[in-house]
């Protein structure tokens, strides 16, 4: 699974969480036969209301966490690129590479080592 879906998957847990806790204490206002959109000031109430705000804040704080750490995940991959892309570079600038480098290309045919890969001035 990509990231991107896990990504999708957590955000939509949390929507469906959010609105069942929303649906829980919306059900409680009904049962408590409260007319409108008022507070319920009971115990129960106040309970519901209390566990769907840490609800959604644990699950807005993971889902911070999985995005930040998709983010490092990221930047590793890049910083190893870069390294790796640095080393091949100071790899392929040296002499000694450029003149197998010349060779190799002679022996297929590609033109033969310039003068100062055959070690003359």
């Amino acid at each position: 699974m990509d990231r991107g879906s896990r990504y999708r998957r957590a955000r939509q847990r949390l929507i469906l969480i959010g609105a069942a806790l929303t649906s829980l204490y919306c059900a409680n206002l009904h049962q408590a036969g409260v007319e409108g959109l008022t507070v319920d000031t009971s115990p129960l109430g106040a309970v519901i209301v209390g566990l769907t705000i840490v609800g959604l804040l644990l699950l807005g704080d993971r889902l911070q966490r999985w995005r930040l750490k998709e983010q490092i995940e990221l930047l590793h991959i890049e910083i190893n690129e870069a390294k790796r892309n640095r080393q091949a570079a100071e790899i392929t600038e040296t002499g000694y590479f450029q003149r197998l480098r010349g060779k190799a290309r002679g022996m297929r045919g590609e033109g033969g080592p310039s003068p100062g890969e055959r070690g003359e001035s």
